[in-house]
């Protein structure tokens, strides 16, 4: 069958009740119908029938320009065209669908109210051929002499008698549809656009010519809309929907992470801080104490010693005082016979005494002048060896300077070198001054001619001595004449012009010598008056601390010494009592303080065992609970974990698993969406390199019914690829390297059937060609058809989404997995922890001892403190008794007043000669030193003028002499300079022996003060032996003027001679006990002041001791609340199951080498940032900080505490405003994990999502670029055809498709990923992101642009003259009427055979070609040369065309109807009908008359 055999026809047009016409039926040409007629005969009206019946749609519908007075511009030209009012009026027309199938579409149309006329469109289908369209439509009378117009249901009745069927619609949507799938209409015009171009394709074929909407528009009307990017921008819409709502989550996420991982970093070191500061401060508190318990225990022994020491000088006092009290009794005894003796033996006895005693002092006296002899040696040897230290230190520090400054010695060795050779020659010159010759060539030589010529200096120096003695005695001599003899003059009191004599000077010098004697004394009597005024005052002070005693004050010193020594014997030994006690209680407290710090210690263990065991516990009780499964021993744990571990092991794989599985269906869905639903890269390389189009496009848009069938039935060409030079594209795929191992290319698709094939219900299509047989299963997941691809595409996305979710459960019982796994990791780890006793009850236990321990330390302290302040009062009254013990000799001693008496009369004595003394002056020293000038006369003048010369003369040659020694000793000290050349080793040698000198230094330093104490000891020594000696001296002179006393009294007495035995024996006994005695009591002194030094001692430990004992309780009192502070910070830490975390925190480890109130600081400093952090850094953090701030910076000691709740605070905040699936349990840092992971995860997805963003934003510009290059070949084939084209003077037409330069911008700008971000902006919805796109790229416009690829080409229509080369384009106002015609209805062709084209593939019914049905009024703008040129192209284009004039007489190959109006006798106006069929300028026909 041809071509134009299958294409469906118009075959009649009935009209019913319309104005002058009842009923008219007419029959439509193949080609061109012919309305011929007069003005208002009702040609137009015919052809608005046929319109209507095409277009039933009353908006579009505007019928103005009618020239009938009846027509109103409101009723849109149709209301005054309808017949008798009150009837229903028809318009239909008849439609050769097939050979075997017929249609009539009609439009029932009713006058609703002026001017609004309501259609109702229905369709008759197979209406019998037999049936005339008369009978069908009119209803008979009963008598059957009348026909009316049916109603729409007496219409269905008629139909259905005749063996038809009427199908009426409710829309004309459903119409139209209806029309399109049996292929009357070539659009479904299901869209307003669709039926807006239908409707401007017959307007202006009605008008006739090229109408400006049809050419302003012709990408509409030739180019196929593609609806699929409309889906593609609904799929890329919800992507940026998932993406942005991704983004935010994202955004939201990090953000909430970047708040709490800063509140959480200042809140943790605040906390840490705090706790640190608090634990740093106890460790410092226990060392302090520690120490402190050292110092006193030191001081302890060092007590008990000092009392050992005490206790043996008591003893030695009471053996001295026993033994005094002895030598005592003796010396009374022997006193007494003595007393006996002497009133017997009388004067005698008492001379032989005082010669026994000057014998005795004389003795003390040599004694004492040999020790103070040997105390001057000892002192002169300590002065020695002090100046020895001093030169050995001066000496180390010189040798120590010395080698600081090592280098400015050796340069200076280098110049004493040439020092030295200077030297040598100043010696050769100044021998031969002298004429001497000198042996200097070693040191030895050196020195030997030094000591000859010292030897020459010392000759020369002792005769310049005689002479210069000799001389300077000559003038001395005359000096000290004249001054011997002033002095004597001034001893005298008187003037002699005599030369005074030695004698009478020596008599004057021993008259001054006698009294400067006894001004001797003086010194003695001063110190004796010191001695005695001192003791006076001492006397006076013990007598007041005696007074303190209470007791009555004895009369000698025998009684006293006891008494006080029984009272100091009485009081030390309530000391030493309260001290034992108070020893006893110490010894008590300690005892008890270290079971309390051992108690504390191990309550301290306890508690943290206790916090082991019971969050070991919890942790094996929720464990328990979450598996359902009792744990009671290791080895169940152990098989626990054992199960977790293969629990997590098919966790793992199955994510795995369903994550690969989530990737394939997502990948598989987006290459679906792709614009070439998932072709190889290679294939669409290919495709671009030809500039084709692939054959699997062309099935776009056919129904998901239809993709199977068709994409079986085209299987072999399903990568085929349609390219307009098939012979051009052979040999670039020829040329070409590729993997493609066969390439299908298809040049010509006219006689491709786009219809789906049938399959008559099964799942094989069968395809004959001219090789065979094909038989195709049905494919399950088609890849034809857009809609079937997005279908499929969108059960993978529901797969993925699907996955994805499965993907999270899963994930959510991996962690709570992974949670039971470290739970059991935990456990096992600690298993000793909670598979132990339970702490609490030891615990309970060591808190009963602990407040028993508490109370005894309590009672012991105030015990403590009242023996303190005994043995305080007890120290003090020991001190006065053994201030006492040193007085008792002062205390008996009554007469010191008298004997200040006597001493200052004596001195008043000596205050006479001294003053003859200071009259005189230094007289008598003058005279002694002079006194040997009065033996002879002084020199003559002549005398001294020889010795000076002589003297002279020796000046000189000595000044030389001495010249040349100090040559020769610098000389000699130089000497090794000369050959010094190892400077550098020296150097190196200095170096080494830097430390040694430093020791020596130190050395020498220790051994200086070392001399001077010892220096000091022996003048002090030396002073004692020297006053000692004075004493002597001064007993001994009286003893001897006693003797002599003694002496002239017996001579004067004459008396006889005692016996002399008895006299020595009694003697001799009286002086041994008396210095048995003085030894006694020189022991019991020594002894006492051994006693009072121990006392002392002892007491200044027991001061020291008890001070210790003070400072211990004073540190502890300070130490112990840091103490108390860490141990309640620790059991908070505990309950707060903190402080097994932060011991094994090296950060604790780390911050506890910084100090404490550095700590404290960091501590106060985190806080500060952590209310910043809260108050303007942290979303809803403002409360927090204000409850915090609520809560000042607390004492130094609580803030560990204050903290650690205000921490506690911080972390339920956080875990408050953390989401759910966060917050798995109370830990903030794994929680932090946790969001870190999902946030990992978010950004992940967020990748994923913008990378399917950008690649469905190239989609849709590669899908662009791809429908341009289709249109383009699209029209290059219309071109084709209608440049074949010709008539008059146009020889060709064409159209021209150039590229739209601005909407070219815009599709390499969707190209760009700087434009694809702003795809992304979160303030503005995709459609508002395209417009702005178009308005930044294209100038202007809807967004709908963007994605209508007929926006970014431009068609012109162009027409080429006869003889003409070039193209013009074709301008309504141009061309002729004719032309215009011609080119329009060319056009109009074009338009409905590329919308046949298109629509083929969606007809349902019918699957020939489309009704081609175009009309023209007022055709007598046509000459007859133009109107049958116009004929003649309606056949040539297979076209039916509807044509009305006044006259169409020369029309050739057409049907003709002339109408007529007029009126029958009733005044209704009658249209009448002939028709002809108007053949070669032949008219023959059959007439129709109504």
């Amino acid at each position: 069958m041809s071509s134009s055999s299958k294409r469906v026809r118009a075959t009649s047009l009935i009209l019913l009740n319309w104005r002058g016409v009842f009923f008219r039926e007419y029959a439509l040409d193949r080609h061109v119908t012919a309305l011929e007629g007069a003005n208002g005969a009702g040609k137009t009206t015919a052809m608005i029938a046929a319109y209507v019946v095409l277009l039933p749609d009353m908006t579009r519908l505007r019928f103005t320009n009618l020239g009938e007075s009846a027509a109103t511009a409101g009723d849109r030209g149709i209301w005054g065209r309808l017949g008798e009012p009150g009837r229903p009026s028809y318009a239909a027309m008849a439609f050769q669908i097939s050979s075997r199938k017929r249609l009539i579409a009609g439009v029932k149309l009713d006058r609703k109210g002026e001017p609004t006329v309501e259609p109702t469109p229905f369709l008759i289908h197979d209406p019998p051929t037999d049936v005339s369209a008369q009978r069908l439509f009119l209803t008979l009378s009963e008598d059957g002499l009348e026909e009316f117009i049916p109603t729409l249901g007496e219409l269905r009745d008629r139909v259905a008698l005749e063996g038809a069927r009427l199908e009426v619609f409710s829309s004309a949507k459903e119409y139209f549809a209806s029309l399109f799938s049996f292929g009357v209409l070539p659009l479904k015009l299901t869209s307003s656009e669709d039926r807006d171009k239908f409707n401007e394709m017959l307007k202006t074929s009605m008008t006739g010519g090229m109408s400006r909407g049809l050419l302003s528009e012709l990408r509409a009307f030739l180019l196929e809309e593609k609806r699929g990017l409309a889906q593609s921008l609904r799929t890329m819409n919800e992507n940026l929907i998932a993406c942005r709502g991704t983004r935010a989550e994202v955004r939201d996420s990090r953000a909430l992470e970047q708040e709490s991982s800063q509140v959480y970093r200042f809140g943790e070191e605040m906390f840490l801080g705090a706790v640190a500061a608090t634990c740093k401060g106890a460790r410092e508190g226990v060392h302090n104490i520690e120490q402190a318990n050292v110092r006193q225990e030191r001081l302890r022994a060092e007590r008990a010693t000092a009392e050992e020491d005490f206790e043996r000088a008591d003893r030695r006092s009471t053996e001295a005082r026993e033994a005094l009290e002895h030598a005592s009794e003796e010396h009374d005894r022997l006193i007494e016979l003595l007393a006996a003796t002497k009133q017997a033996v009388g004067h005698h006895k008492k001379l032989l005494e005082q010669e026994k005693l000057a014998q005795v002092l004389e003795e003390q006296f040599a004694d004492n002048n040999a020790l103070l002899e040997q105390c001057s040696r000892a002192l002169a040897l300590a002065i020695t060896s002090r100046e020895v230290a001093t030169r050995n230190l001066d000496a180390a520090r010189e040798g120590r300077d010395d080698w600081q400054h090592g280098l400015e010695a050796l340069i200076e060795r280098a110049a004493l070198h040439n020092q030295a050779r200077k030297t040598r020659a100043h010696v050769i010159e100044i021998c031969k001054d002298l004429g001497v010759d000198l042996s200097l060539d070693t040191r030895e030589g050196v020195l030997l001619e030094a000591e000859r010529m010292s030897v020459a200096l010392d000759e020369v120096d002792s005769k310049r001595r005689g002479m210069r003695r000799e001389l300077n005695d000559a003038g001395v001599h005359e000096r000290e004449h004249t001054v011997a003899k002033e002095a004597l003059d001034l001893i005298l009191d008187e003037q002699d012009e005599k030369m005074p004599s030695i004698s009478l000077a020596r008599e004057a010098l021993a008259r001054c010598e006698a009294r400067r004697e006894n001004l001797a004394n003086a010194s003695s009597l001063e110190s004796s008056r010191t001695d005695l005024t001192r003791a006076l005052h001492r006397r006076r002070e013990a007598l007041e601390r005696f007074s303190l005693l209470g007791v009555q004050m004895p009369s000698d010193v025998e009684r006293l010494t006891p008494l006080l020594m029984s009272s100091l014997e009485e009081a030390q030994r309530e000391e030493r009592d309260v001290t034992a006690s108070m020893g006893a209680l110490e010894r008590t407290q300690r005892a008890l303080e270290s079971e309390l710090a051992a108690l504390a210690n191990e309550e301290r263990d306890l508690r943290l065992s206790l916090e082991q065991y019971t969050r070991q516990q919890r942790r094996r009780a929720s464990l328990e609970e979450a598996l359902g499964t009792p744990i009671k021993t290791i080895e169940s744990l152990l098989a626990v974990r054992k199960s977790i571990a293969r629990e997590l092991a098919t966790s793992s794989e199955q994510i795995s698993e369903k994550s690969r599985m989530a990737i394939e269906h997502a990948d598989a869905a987006r290459a679906l969406l792709h614009r070439h639903g998932g072709a190889s890269r290679e294939l669409l390389a290919l495709q671009e390199e030809l500039a084709g189009e692939l054959f699997s496009s062309r099935f776009d848009d056919v129904a998901p019914e239809d993709a199977a069938a068709l994409e079986a039935r085209w299987a072999p060409l399903a990568d085929a690829i349609i390219v307009d030079d098939l012979e051009h594209a052979t040999r670039v795929v020829k040329e070409r390297s590729g993997a493609l191992s066969t390439v299908r290319l298809i040049e010509d698709t006219s006689n491709i059937d786009f219809e789906p094939p049938d399959t008559d219900g099964g799942f094989d299509v069968i395809v004959d060609d001219e090789t065979g047989r094909r038989i195709t299963r049905l494919p399950d997941k088609p890849t034809f058809g857009r809609s079937a691809r997005e279908a499929r595409a969108n059960e993978h996305l529901a797969r993925e989404r699907e996955l994805l979710a499965s993907i999270e459960q899963h994930r959510s019982a991996h962690e709570s997995l992974s949670r039971q796994e470290q739970a059991c990791e935990g456990l096992i780890t600690h298993a000793s922890s909670w598979l132990r006793e339970d702490p609490a009850k030891r615990l309970e236990v060591i808190t009963k001892r602990t407040s028993e321990i508490r109370e005894e330390l309590t009672g012991n302290a105030d015990e403590l403190d009242e023996l303190t302040v005994r043995g305080r009062e007890l120290s003090s009254h020991v001190q006065t008794l053994l201030s006492l013990l040193p007085e008792t000799e002062l205390l008996v001693r009554r007469t010191l007043p008298e004997e200040l008496e006597v001493v200052e009369e004596q001195i008043a004595n000596l205050e006479r000669d001294r003053a003859y003394i200071e009259r005189v002056g230094e007289a008598p020293s003058k005279l002694a030193a002079h006194m040997h000038a009065l033996a002879r006369s002084p020199l003559s003048e002549k005398q001294r003028d020889d010795l000076a010369s002589e003297l002279s003369v020796l000046d000189t040659r000595r000044d030389r002499l001495d010249k040349l020694l100090e040559a020769l000793a610098k000389l000699e000290e130089h000497f090794d300079a000369l050959a010094d050349e190892d400077v550098e080793a020296t150097l190196r040698d200095k170096r080494d022996i830097g430390p040694k000198l430093e020791q020596a230094y130190r050395h020498a330093e220790t051994e200086l003060r070392r001399a001077q104490s010892h220096e000091q000891d022996c003048v002090e020594q030396r002073n004692v032996a020297a006053a000692r000696v004075m004493g002597v001296e001064q007993s001994l002179e009286n003893v001897r003027q006693e003797i002599e006393k003694s002496k002239k009294a017996l001579e004067g007495l004459d008396v006889g001679m005692p016996d002399e035995h008895d006299i020595e024996v009694l003697e001799e006994n009286r002086g041994k006990a008396k210095l048995a005695r003085e030894n006694a009591r020189q022991a019991l002194s020594d002894a006492m002041s051994d006693f009072g030094s121990a006392s002392e001692k002892w007491s200044e430990f027991e001061t020291r001791f008890k001070n210790s004992v003070q400072e211990t309780l004073r540190i502890e009192t300070e130490e112990s609340p840091k103490i108390d502070a860490w141990q309640s910070l620790e059991e908070q830490l505990a309950a707060a199951e903190f402080l097994e975390t932060i011991r094994s925190s090296q950060r604790l480890d780390n911050l506890l080498t910084r100090p404490s109130d550095t700590l404290y600081e960091s501590a106060r400093h985190a806080r500060e940032k952590l209310l910043i952090q809260l108050d303007g850094n942290t979303r809803g953090g403002g409360e927090l900080a204000d409850a915090l701030k609520s809560r000042e910076d607390s004492e130094l000691l609580e803030r560990g505490v204050s903290y650690l709740s205000q921490w506690l605070e911080v972390r339920s905040w956080l875990m408050r405003r953390w989401p759910t699936d966060i917050v798995q349990d109370d830990d903030p840092l794994q929680a932090l994990d946790r969001m870190r992971d999902k946030l990992r995860r978010l950004e992940e997805q967020l990748g994923i999502q913008e990378e399917r963003l950008r690649l469905d934003s190239e989609n849709i510009a590669g899908s662009i670029e791809q429908d341009k290059k289709a249109a383009s070949r699209r029209v290059r084939k219309l071109s084709r055809t209608l440049e074949q084209i010709s008539f008059g003077s146009i020889a060709s037409i064409r159209i021209k498709l150039t590229p739209d330069e601005r909407m070219g911008n815009v599709l390499r700008a969707l190209r760009e990923p700087e434009v694809q971000q702003s795809l992304f902006r979160q303030d503005m919805p995709l459609e508002e992101a395209l417009d702005e796109i178009l308005r930044r790229y294209g100038g202007s416009g809807a967004r709908e642009r963007v994605l209508d690829y007929r926006e970014y080409v431009q068609l012109v229509v162009q027409i080429q003259r006869m003889g003409a080369l070039h193209w013009e384009d074709a301008s309504p106002t141009r061309l002729s009427t004719g032309e215009a015609i011609g080119v329009g209805a060319a056009l109009m062709m074009v338009v409905l055979t590329e919308w046949e084209s298109n629509s083929r593939m969606f007809k349902r019914e019918n699957k020939g070609q489309s009704l081609r049905l175009l009309f023209l009024d007022e055709a007598n703008r046509l000459d007859h040369a133009n109107l049958a040129t116009l004929f003649s192209l309606c056949t040539s284009l297979d076209l039916q065309l509807i044509a009305a004039a006044p006259e169409v007489a020369h029309g050739e190959h057409c049907t003709a109807y002339t109408l007529v109006r007029t009126q029958d006798k009733q005044g209704r106006e009658i249209v009448e009908v002939t028709g002809r069929k108007l053949s070669n300028s032949k008219s023959n026909g059959e007439a129709c008359v109504e």
